[in-house]
């Protein structure tokens, strides 16, 4: 069976550092493939890779995650979405955009790499995932 594909956007390298470890360890069949610095290279990458799950910040610059999620979806890009945000107040609006899953920074990389998980081992598009 082939990994699972993980694109990661933040504009902190420690932050990517980071999440990389924490999605990597989980002991699924997860690679990190690649990285983004802002919302437009992460909108490049995926539309140029097509990764099974992008980790995206909510605050990236240049696009941010809310943006990003529907830029994929208005371009039929089925790429799972889970946005990392600051406020819980942001999760209606990311899923409306499209995003499959929502997550709090502050939550910790517990908290993101189970969000992470039960978007990887869901057999369909989930409506609504939730970290």
């Amino acid at each position: 069976m082939a990994p699972v594909t993980i694109l990661l956007a933040d504009t902190d390298p420690v932050v990517r550092k980071c999440l990389r470890y924490a999605v990597e360890a989980s002991g699924q069949e997860i690679k990190v493939m690649w990285e983004a610095q802002d919302g437009f290279e992460a909108l490049h990458k995926i539309q140029q890779f097509k990764p099974d799950l992008a980790v995206v910040d909510y605050m990236l610059p240049r696009m941010n995650g809310l943006e990003l999620a529907r830029c994929l979806r208005n371009h039929g890009l089925q790429t799972r979405i889970l946005v990392m945000g600051t406020f819980e107040a942001q999760q209606q609006a990311v899923l409306d955009a499209g995003a499959d899953g929502f997550v709090t920074k502050s939550s910790g990389c517990e908290a993101i790499k189970a969000a992470v998980h039960r978007l990887v081992v869901l057999p369909t598009r989930p409506s609504e995932v939730i970290g």
